[in-house]
């Protein structure tokens, strides 16, 4: 944000807020089990807001970053609860890791064969690496 005065930042924030805060809500209560949790979830994406406008933090789209806190907030949820069942899909991000390290180790795989047989100890040409990379 541009330098602007506090009374024009509130009215940023208020804006933001009135436009964003019944999608927010819906977008929270789909992933989120109670209504406490929801709007608990939902106070907190204000307040982050009012904090990061007071900081002129708030760059580019406030649509994408009010959803990008929000998702962030949820996840974080679920980790403070240490609940036994797993994220939801589109918030557990597990998909981006594994295909990132299946990449890897098709990649890295034959290099690691190639390796002289003193690295080696599990007979799979590949060693101590063996647990991670010949499945």
């Amino acid at each position: 944000m541009p330098n602007i005065s506090m009374n024009q930042k509130m009215t940023l924030v208020d804006k933001a807020w009135l436009m964003y805060q019944r999608k927010l809500l819906s977008f929270i209560r789909s992933k989120v089990d109670t209504v406490e949790d929801t709007e608990d979830i939902l106070n907190d994406v204000f307040v982050k807001l009012t904090q990061t406008a007071n900081d002129n933090a708030i760059h580019g789209n406030v649509s994408s970053w009010l959803y990008r806190v929000t998702k962030n907030r949820i996840v974080d949820y679920y980790r403070a609860k240490k609940r036994f069942e797993p994220l939801p899909e589109d918030l557990s991000g597990e998909g981006e890791d594994t295909n990132i390290i299946r990449k890897l180790s098709n990649c890295m795989l034959p290099m690691i064969r190639a390796l002289p047989e003193t690295y080696t100890s599990h007979g799979h040409g590949c060693g101590f690496l063996s647990v991670v990379f010949c499945r």
